[in-house]
């Protein structure tokens, strides 16, 4: 969504990726972007969260959260092809309290519905919630 609207759409950003990292932080999410030069920083902050708005009103439709379920399991499976990247899963997750929680993780993600979004973007995407860090670019 944030690549479609903001980079797509709008042409705001001319890269844009969104992660989370909750299982070491849980709720943290990261939004990294790099703006056009013609756009403003507060015009595209703003834009991102009009995005996380719309989310927090349950706007997911469950073939949007569909498409990204099978882009995880994709990413998983491919994961597994490689024996460093499945040692290095190994590690992680053996360094979050159990090394099985890989075989799991899929189920994990297929749990979630559309109705979990909205529920912790709700608690999670609020103002008094968020740090902000702006990198610019030398004039």
């Amino acid at each position: 969504r944030l690549y479609r609207k903001l980079i797509k759409d709008n042409s705001i950003f001319s890269k844009i990726d969104a992660f989370i990292s909750g299982s070491i932080e849980p709720g943290l999410l990261i939004i990294n972007g790099r703006m056009l030069k013609n756009e403003g920083i507060e015009s595209a902050e703003k834009e991102i969260f009009q995005i996380l708005n719309q989310i927090k009103l349950n706007d997911v439709k469950e073939d949007e959260l569909q498409k990204v379920k099978n882009k995880i399991e994709v990413a998983n499976a491919y994961a597994d092809i490689n024996v460093l990247s499945k040692a290095m899963n190994l590690a992680y997750f053996e360094y979050l309290g159990d090394a099985n929680l890989i075989n799991l993780q899929n189920e994990q993600y297929f749990s979630v519905s559309t109705d979990d979004i909205s529920r912790i973007a709700n608690d999670t995407f609020t103002l008094n919630n968020t740090s902000v860090i702006h990198y610019c670019a030398k004039k």
